[in-house]
């Protein structure tokens, strides 16, 4: 499973660092790190929730947060399905 620290979501996301720290923590609800020694580290889920929130935040007009909120639940019940697929064709091979 590809997975990022926070500044390497920076790197890849090219979403500036301060912002992106605001949207991780301001929707952490929605996100789901794992923990490895003192580190987090992020999904590949959780960078398509990320840039799916900075495109709802940079589009004209920009969406609410609540918006915003409605949308990630949509989506995320099929990036969880996803993740565990992909961990579930993992063990089985």
């Amino acid at each position: 499973m590809e997975l990022y620290t926070k500044a390497q979501l920076v790197r890849k996301s090219n979403v500036p660092h301060s912002t992106l720290y605001g949207r991780l923590d301001e929707f952490n609800d929605f996100f789901s790190p794992v923990r490895n020694g003192n580190q987090l580290y992020y999904t590949k889920y959780d960078y398509y929730r990320l840039m799916l929130i900075h495109g709802m935040r940079t589009t004209k007009p920009i969406n609410s947060t609540s918006k915003i909120r409605k949308t990630l639940k949509e989506l995320n019940h099929d990036l969880i399905k996803l993740e565990l697929l992909e961990q579930l064709s993992k063990i089985l091979k």
